[in-house]
């Protein structure tokens, strides 16, 4: 497909789609993103578009490609709604894939999207000494307590880090364990 025919590919599947003709929207959207060109052409907000059709309509066996379409429109900086990223970590952790999500919490600079992941995962992924994926979350969790989130939710993020020292060392490379409290006499 040229440029041009690309494009127009994808426009005619998102019309299809948003007059209630699902099935027909999607093949001509999955035929657009699908094409060689895309790389070049459509945008990260039009990933989007593809991708929440996807979530809403195409079902449990277009989640891996809904996910994809995801993980592409973060790297243009396209930032997803909230319901698309909640699709996105929920779909991927339901096929047990977290290195989707680990890359993107890395590269993600919204707040609240990289605070909807540590909700979501933080306690599997942060009580998990040596994870492979740390330095993503280390990164993620770096931008969250330098951020302007409440001070209370930036202190459950520090609590939940303590249990996982490692990792809080990476984030806060001043912190020091401290020594053991000793009895007080007299």
């Amino acid at each position: 497909m040229r440029p041009q025919e690309t494009v127009l590919r994808f426009l005619e599947g998102q019309n299809l789609y948003l007059l209630g003709r699902m099935a027909p929207g999607i093949a001509h959207m999955r035929q657009a993103v699908s094409s060689e060109e895309t790389n070049e052409i459509l945008e990260g907000d039009d990933l989007l578009i593809f991708a929440d059709a996807l979530f809403s309509f195409g079902g449990y066996s277009a989640e891996k490609e809904a996910c994809t379409a995801v993980a592409l429109a973060l790297q243009r900086k396209a930032i997803p709604g909230h319901n698309i990223w909640k699709n996105f970590l929920e779909s991927n952790i339901k096929r047990n894939e977290i290195k989707p999500i680990a890359n993107a919490v890395a590269n993600i600079l919204d707040v609240n999207l990289l605070s909807a992941a540590i909700d979501k995962l933080g306690r599997l992924l942060i009580g998990t000494s040596g994870y492979t994926y740390e330095d993503s979350w280390a990164t993620a969790l770096s931008r969250l307590l330098n951020s302007s989130l409440p001070e209370d939710k930036k202190l459950s993020y520090r609590d939940l880090l303590k249990e996982n020292r490692r990792l809080l060392a990476r984030v806060d490379p001043n912190w020091r364990p401290s020594s053991p409290a000793t009895p007080e006499t007299g």
